[in-house]
């Protein structure tokens, strides 16, 4: 599946930190079809994608930053968001998301201190997707 338009959103801060989750998020891009990439500034997303399009957090850290970069980079087109961090991480990003009534698939890289494992998971009315 080619994807047009995807999100990145690195937690710098989570578990072994950002030199780790950066390079996952460069796995992460080099095991995806994509056309085009659209990323967090600096250690938020854009140094494991130069080739990014950089979605500015204004002085923005922490859960503010990924809920801001979600928003942004949905109502900029993506059409899926990777997402490296923790269960924290991914928490802030599916309510950021929910808020605006998103259905952009997440597709989350446990990086942090705790992590649910491996989960995939659908809205119950999209069940015969599966």
């Amino acid at each position: 599946m080619n994807l047009g338009v995807i999100g990145l959103i690195v937690n710098p801060a989570a578990g072994a930190g950002a030199e780790r989750n950066l390079d996952l998020a460069c796995a992460a891009l080099d095991s995806l079809e994509w056309n085009t990439v659209l990323a967090g500034p600096d250690l938020f997303g854009g140094h494991a994608a130069p080739e990014a399009q950089l979605i500015p957090s204004p002085g923005l850290r922490g859960r503010a930053a990924s809920q801001w970069l979600a928003r942004q980079m949905t109502a900029a087109g993506a059409e899926m968001l990777v997402v490296v961090g923790g269960d924290g991480t991914m928490t802030d990003v599916a309510a950021a998301l929910a808020a605006v009534d998103s259905h952009v698939p997440i597709l989350g890289i446990g990086a942090g201190s705790t992590n649910a494992g491996d989960l995939i998971t659908c809205r119950g009315d999209s069940i015969d997707l599966l």
